[in-house]
Order: structure tokens, then C-alpha cells, then sequence
């Protein structure tokens, strides 16, 4: 134990704490989840779903050859279960991977490259909005979604 000086009258024993990795102590304070835990919804859902009425507005409009309904029909092909897995369950509830997914690819092949440009696109255009069923990124969350360590599209 060490004492140290908390103003002129007083003084506070703090216990030496000794980490095995330094810089993780929120790991050891964490810990596992309780089994007895509640467990929470996995990834939110989207604003939007095949029947609301904004949604169904805009697959009217859209024509049968878009890039979003392209990419809405190879979304059905990918597995995306590790990268599902990836996100630990803690803090906010995440958008569903697969939807976000499917924008940033979209925006890639529309050859928007910056992320603070996906942001901005998902405010503006319509055929976003129907392919991420009205969920979109955060200014800073894309940038991070695209450069999780350990996934195929990480430069």
C-alpha cells in the first residue's frame, strides 16, 4: 500500500495494483458476462423493413437493372457470419453489418472512396436509404468498419 496526500489534513491509502498486460485493466474490471445476465438484442434493427411504406415507395421507383438492387441481391450470397462474430456485444446496439456492408460496397462500386462521402450519400440518396433500410453510418463509425483488422477488404 502506498499513502498519498489528499489535501493538508488527510491522507488516502491506495492498494499497489499490478496488471500482467499494462493498459488492459478494463478487461480485468469487465471480466466475462454473467450468466444470469440479460442478454440484449445483438444488432438493432433497421428503421425501416420490406413493408414500410418509404421503403416500398422507393422500390417502386427504383429501376429493375440499379446498382442497389444488385447489390441487395449479391448481399444474399455472402456469408457474413464472422464478420457478424466480430463485434463484441458490448456498448451501443449496432446497425446489422450485412446492411452497412452492402452500402460501402455500393458506394465502391460508384467509386465513392471516403467514408465522410458515404456518410453524406446516406443523407442524400434515396437508393441508400432502400439498400441500408433506412440505417446509415456514422460520420466516424464507417471509417472504423472499414478497417477492422483481419478482414479481406482491409487495406
Amino acid at each position: 500500500m502506498t499513502s498519498e496526500p489528499f489535501g493538508f489534513w488527510c491522507r488516502i491509502e491506495t492498494p499497489s495494483c499490478y496488471f500482467a498486460y499494462p493498459g488492459k485493466e478494463a478487461a480485468e474490471m469487465i471480466g466475462k458476462p454473467s450468466p444470469d445476465a440479460k442478454l440484449v438484442a445483438r444488432f438493432a434493427e433497421p428503421p425501416w423493413n420490406e413493408q414500410s411504406a418509404p421503403w416500398c415507395q422507393i422500390d417502386a421507383q427504383l429501376s429493375p437493372d440499379h446498382l442497389a438492387r444488385e447489390m441487395r441481391q449479391a448481399m444474399t450470397h455472402l456469408d457474413v457470419t464472422s464478420l457478424s462474430n466480430s463485434y463484441a456485444g458490448r456498448g451501443k446496439v449496432p446497425y446489422r453489418p450485412d446492411l452497412l456492408l452492402a452500402i460501402v460496397l455500393c458506394e465502391l462500386r460508384r467509386g465513392q472512396r471516403q467514408p465522410s462521402q458515404w456518410f453524406q450519400d446516406t443523407h442524400e440518396n434515396c437508393a441508400l436509404w432502400w439498400l441500408g433500410m433506412a440505417s446509415a453510418p456514422r460520420a466516424v463509425a464507417g471509417m472504423s468498419f472499414v478497417t477492422v483488422p483481419g478482414l479481406p477488404w482491409t487495406a
